[in-house]
């Protein structure tokens, strides 16, 4: 494939007024495709990975992407995106990967959460069982995992700052449920709902995962 008519990706960085950064990825001849994660690959369509000096911190399933500011230490360091098929596959003209990279610096923690840590106050309930606090959630989001597929399809998901939300989740392959950015996780066995209800006290936009497998759930945007 030649570089004119590749895939292209420009990676664009500001502050989220709460903490961590807001990643625009700006693609040229690309089409993001969450329904087809881990499918076969179609020329020009695919989601991208987002890195922090080449450590993987997430999958960019849309032209944005949250990192909270637990993911990066004190310091200067180099965020990276790069633009990947739906079978995960780097793209790539004359071996060299399609990607674009951006400096952030990281801020020593305060006494504030922000982007992140941890929120295991009031509101915080991982790990509860199905039927725990139900009534009291202002959001309830339930997905499905079988055969590597999610049900709903991945998507973004909206809720206002402060609302309770609740995350059930059953699967069919052991994992871990993880919410980034609040860093919330509970353990996903075969069959068995796993559970995660907190307080949406930051605003921003945060992945819902699993933590080993990869499989993005959703995106979380809290305004």
């Amino acid at each position: 494939m030649s570089r004119e008519r590749a895939p292209a990706v420009s990676l664009q960085v500001s502050p989220d007024p709460v903490g961590g950064w807001n990643l625009h990825l700006v693609t040229q001849r690309f089409t993001f495709a969450p329904e087809h994660a881990g499918g076969d690959p179609r020329a020009g369509e695919g989601h991208a990975h987002v890195y922090v000096d080449d450590e993987k911190v997430g999958r960019a399933y849309g032209p944005w992407f949250y990192l909270p500011a637990d993911a990066v230490s004190p310091g200067r360091h180099t965020v990276r995106v790069t633009l990947t098929a739906n079978d995960h596959a780097t793209y790539a003209v004359d071996d060299r990967e399609i990607e674009d990279t951006a400096a952030v610096t990281g801020q020593e923690a305060s006494g504030e959460a922000h982007g992140g840590g941890d929120h295991s106050g009031d509101g915080d309930h991982s790990g509860s069982t199905p039927g725990e606090d139900a009534a009291a959630a202002d959001k309830t989001i339930t997905v499905r995992i079988a055969d590597g597929e999610v049900r709903p399809a991945p998507g973004r998901i909206e809720v206002d700052r402060g609302s309770r939300v609740r995350i059930q989740i059953t699967g069919d392959e052991a994992d871990e449920l993880h919410v980034h950015g609040y860093d919330k996780t509970a353990e996903l066995r075969p069959g068995k709902p796993a559970v995660v209800q907190f307080v949406a006290d930051q605003t921003g936009l945060f992945e819902v995962e699993t933590h080993h497998g990869g499989l993005m759930l959703f995106q979380l945007v809290v305004r």
